[in-house]
């Protein structure tokens, strides 16, 4: 049966002749077409009996995917973008990446900002009217053991994530006598939670993260749970930054304000305030897409990073990196950079790319079992924007620019004397600190935010630590100062509480009476 068949069947008329039927504008009909076009030319690349099975898949699936799409009013920018995904995920991409089809980055590739001049610094005074300031807002304090908002996480005995920033907007706009807009990309996880703790307290502007189906792995089918049918869904990863702007309409309302440049980063990161060296940057060499990269350490192996492709920056995440090139990825002998997900944005060229519905960003395919079902979601990386554009650039910024907490070992460091609060209301990583910062990790007992609150009322002096690890209820009380590297373990039932205390390159042992004991740490030659 096999000798029969001939590329005459490797045809998408009958894709396109459900697709007409579902009603859709004539733009998104269009951009159907130009991807089903690109899609039926890489099909005949195949063997025809696989290329006959893959245009069946896609006859079946697709118009079921936006169908579903369609009846929960999806912006057209978001159906083509998912479209443009799910044809690539048909044809079997998963999004992976052989690292020897990528190039290393030139020197020039890096600017560094210690290189950039007074020159910048004026430019960017000058463009500050121009800015606005974008936090991405969708994640959960899930790992901290919240069920809300992460940005809601006390920093400080008084302030939240989300208070530092309104705070940081606000000095900003006033010493610099200027409005800078604040625009809160939030989930609908956290967008509620959000609208309730800010009240009136600022003018800001809401965008709200797309949803796009969940994959069966099985059938390529969107799954279905009855009992549950919001688990159906998906956010598309933050690169839905770009659709979120267009189809809310805030980019065109800023566009419209004279609003030509964003700045970008995740609300965890209370590093990242508008500088104006990088935005002068931006504006005197006409960039359409600026990245802040920093200096790889080893515990920041697995990050995201810069390479070249097809001659452009590209963004590199470990979730396009085949199994066995791993180890090659996380040498960070070669790929000495990662991205901060700080980005600044010309709005003029992302609108461009946008009124055309074409911003197709690099496939990320991320597995999860879902109510037992093995799922596949499809999402972007904002920073992969990187790649669609000609004039773009890579700032590698020093540390203070970066302070993420991903978990209760960087809110301890975050609420320690290695942080700085400026005159603007930055937080930044003291001098001393900013390259080598302590390697943190506290046990079990502190991993939910309330244990933590509870157990470390007040922090202990880490600007001579090397690394602290704890184990057991221990609490800290007055006066504690870690040097070098300490190792304490409990074995007490009952919290013991140490205060007024110098432990220097020590291990601590509590034992189950509540008696310690000190002996020196044994360190590596």
């Amino acid at each position: 049966m096999i000798y029969n068949m001939s590329t005459d069947e490797l045809t998408i008329e009958p894709i396109q002749k459900v697709i007409v039927n579902l009603g859709l504008s004539a733009k998104l009909t269009s951009r159907i077409d130009e991807l089903l076009t690109q899609f039926q030319l890489q099909v005949t690349e195949l063997p025809i009996a696989d290329g006959i099975l893959v245009i069946k898949k896609c006859t079946m699936v697709l118009p079921t995917h936006i169908d579903r799409l369609i009846k929960v009013n999806t912006p057209d920018l978001v159906v083509a973008q998912f479209i443009s995904m799910i044809l690539k995920y048909i044809l079997g991409d998963r999004g992976t990446i052989d690292l020897s089809d990528l190039s290393d980055l030139e020197r020039t590739d890096m600017v560094v900002y210690d290189r950039l001049t007074e020159a910048d610094f004026r430019a960017g005074e000058t463009a500050l009217h121009q800015v606005a300031f974008l936090k991405l807002n969708g994640g959960l304090g899930t790992t901290m053991g919240c069920t809300g908002p992460k940005s809601l996480i006390k920093v400080t005995d008084s302030e939240s994530f989300l208070d530092i920033i309104l705070n940081q907007i606000s000095t900003l706009s006033r010493l610099n006598s200027c409005d800078i807009p604040l625009v809160l990309m939030n989930s609908y996880y956290t967008d509620a939670a959000t609208r309730t703790a800010i009240g009136d307290r600022s003018n800001y502007l809401n965008l709200l993260q797309h949803q796009v189906p969940r994959i069966d792995v099985r059938t390529g089918e969107p799954v279905d749970f009855e009992s549950d049918p919001s688990a159906e869904w998906n956010p598309p990863g933050h690169g839905d930054i770009y659709a979120a702007l267009a189809s809310s309409g805030t980019l065109d309302r800023l566009l419209g304000n004279g609003i030509r440049y964003l700045f970008v980063s995740n609300s965890d990161n209370l590093g990242a305030t508008i500088d104006l060296k990088i935005l002068g940057y931006m504006v005197r060499q006409n960039l359409a897409f600026l990245m802040e990269t920093t200096e790889k350490t080893h515990a920041d192996r697995k990050g995201g990073t810069l390479v070249r492709q097809n001659d452009r920056l590209f963004l590199l995440e470990r979730a396009q990196v085949m199994q066995s090139q791993l180890d090659e990825f996380e040498n960070i002998d070669r790929y000495r950079i990662f991205n901060t997900n700080n980005i600044w944005l010309d709005l003029y060229q992302i609108k461009a790319r946008l009124d055309a519905l074409d911003l197709d960003l690099p496939l990320i395919v991320n597995p999860k079992v879902v109510h037992g079902v093995r799922v596949d979601q499809l999402e972007s990386a904002m920073g992969s924007g990187i790649s669609l554009f000609e004039r773009t650039a890579s700032v590698v910024v020093p540390r203070t620019r970066f302070m993420p907490v991903k978990s209760v070992n960087d809110l301890l460091i975050l609420r320690s004397d290695l942080v700085d609060k400026t005159n603007d209301g930055q937080l930044v990583l003291t001098t001393r600190r900013a390259r080598t910062l302590p390697t943190i990790q506290l046990g079990s007992a502190y991993q939910r935010v309330d244990d933590f609150n509870r157990l470390i009322p007040h922090v202990p002096s880490l600007r001579q630590c090397r690394s602290l690890e704890v184990s057991g209820n221990v609490g800290f009380g007055k006066s504690v100062s870690i040097k070098g590297s300490v190792r304490i373990t409990s074995q007490a039932a009952a919290t013991v509480v140490i205060s007024n205390c110098v432990f220097h390159d020590e291990e601590i042992h509590i034992d189950s009476e509540g008696g310690l004991s000190r002996r020196p740490i044994e360190l590596p030659s």
